[in-house]
């Protein structure tokens, strides 16, 4: 692991050598034995606890090897830097505390390095996550978050050095989870995350953008982990069972059975198919994402649309070139974590570009625009009523709580069309089977509205288009 210390293997930081040593086989850069260090360590002991170095048990163990800086540490010897950070950082005022604000990077990453270093030398980089810190310091570590969240709230109109602090700690918590226990870095980002939306739902729509746009970045940078999808088990939900070979031409009967059967494997819908409660806890960092998109459609503001939704469109992009999830398999699991997405955009219909032309030429229309046995075909049942009950619902029924621009429903609807794309069948036939009429009608009008974005309309309207952009 290169950040495990150089020193431990008795190898000297590459490019780097001590003058006039030279290593076994006249090469710079080994140190010739480990006497030197293990002679300063037992004057260190003996000036510590008055003994001359002779005695046996003691000195054997604290000089036996490199790692007797650990020994030191579990005899409370010393005090550690890791641990010494966390509480000087939460402790600090003033001019130290605006200091700490100036230099917030540094002192992150000396951590993050001192608690990979504490492991290391204490052997502990294979141990259970939950024994590798105290409980002191995991107590420290939640101060100094809950700390440096009200410094972000409380000053986020100085966006210079806030907005340099609020990434800083982003990137410190992403940096944790490869080192602590997962669970407790959760609650440090829920900490966060509950602090900030609690303030911006106080604030009025014209003050909170600053605390939207921190928020959405502090989001993006957590979400860039290299372990994103496994962080999220993507094993729970309808991807945990495995479908048989189908007949090409099913019975009522057999359809039925296997409609059951997905049924009760895949439990409650609303649990793995929409942003519930019960779905956020289980896939918590994509739980949050979407829970940001949901909310962030609910805002008339397009810069925070515009980043909300490149969140998720970003998202399925590092997914879709991500070779760990090239088999199809893979990906329909990946999927099954982003089916909310349906469901949010259902929600949204109204405010989608577009829609207010949709629904214009949909009234002056003399026949519905998807009839009864297509949308019966599309639900897998006869659940709609009449003809004329589906010519009454309409859009306006579905009050639009923004308006997106053209750019950003694109973006919102590709993300539409890959979770649809990759997510498996059966997952999604039996989900669209439970919606209510209304809400199916609705998917049908985003499938409409989709076909007209991504509809090619010749150069002419591409030029046309790109000229309003540049204006």
């Amino acid at each position: 692991d290169p950040a495990i210390s150089n020193y431990q293997h008795g190898r000297m930081p590459k490019g780097s050598s001590l003058p006039g040593r030279q290593g076994p086989f006249g090469e710079p850069g080994f140190m010739a034995d480990d006497d030197e260090i293990r002679n300063i360590m037992r004057n260190f002991q003996s000036h510590q606890y008055g003994l001359d170095g002779t005695d046996g048990n003691l000195a054997s163990r604290l000089g036996s090897d490199l790692g007797a800086l650990a020994a030191l540490g579990n005899a409370s010897v010393g005090k550690l830097v890791h641990e010494q950070l966390a509480l000087q950082l939460t402790l600090s005022k003033d001019s130290s505390r605006d200091s700490v604000l100036e230099c917030s990077w540094f002192y992150f990453e000396l951590m993050i390095k001192a608690m990979v270093e504490h492991l290391a030398t204490a052997n502990t980089l294979n141990a259970p996550r939950k024994h590798r810190f105290s409980d002191q310091f995991n107590d420290d570590i939640l101060n100094m978050v809950a700390s440096f969240t009200g410094e972000i709230i409380s000053k986020h109109r100085k966006q210079g050095r806030i907005t340099q602090l609020n990434s800083c700690l982003a990137f410190f918590l992403h940096d944790l989870l490869s080192v602590m226990d997962r669970g407790f870095v959760f609650s440090l980002i829920r900490t966060y995350m509950k602090e900030v939306t609690a303030n911006i739902t106080i604030m009025e729509p014209e003050h909170s953008s600053v605390l939207w746009e921190l928020q959405i970045d502090f989001l993006r940078i957590i979400s860039s982990h290299e372990h994103f999808i496994p962080l999220n088990l993507p094993q729970y939900g309808p991807a945990g069972f495995t479908s048989g070979s189908s007949s090409p031409t099913p019975s009522l009967r057999s359809i039925d059975s296997a409609s059951s059967f997905i049924s009760t494997m895949m439990g409650d819908r609303s649990s793995w198919a929409e942003l519930s409660s019960e779905f956020r806890r289980q896939h918590f960092l994509v739980g949050l994402c979407l829970t940001n998109l949901f909310n962030a459609l609910e805002q008339e503001n397009g810069d925070v649309h515009t980043k909300s939704i490149s969140i998720v469109r970003n998202l399925l992009t590092t997914h879709d070139l991500d070779p760990r999830y090239s088999e199809p398999d893979c990906r329909a699991r990946v999927a099954n974590l982003y089916l909310p997405v349906i469901g949010i955009i259902i929600d949204a219909v109204g405010a989608l570009h577009g829609a207010a032309e949709l629904q214009a030429s949909r009234d002056d229309a003399t026949t519905p625009i998807i009839d009864q046995i297509t949308a019966q075909q599309i639900a897998g049942s006869a659940m709609f009523g009449t003809l004329e009950s589906m010519r009454n619902t309409d859009m306006q029924n579905k009050p639009a709580k923004c308006s997106l621009s053209q750019e950003n429903t694109r973006h919102l609807l590709a993300t539409f069309l890959w979770v649809v794309k990759n997510v498996d069948n059966n997952v999604l036939k039996q989900w669209w089977s439970e919606l209510p009429s209304e809400r199916l009608h609705y998917l049908c009008e985003v499938l409409r509205i989709t076909l007209t974005t991504f509809q090619y309309k010749g150069k002419h309207a591409l030029k046309k288009a790109r000229a309003q952009q540049i204006i």
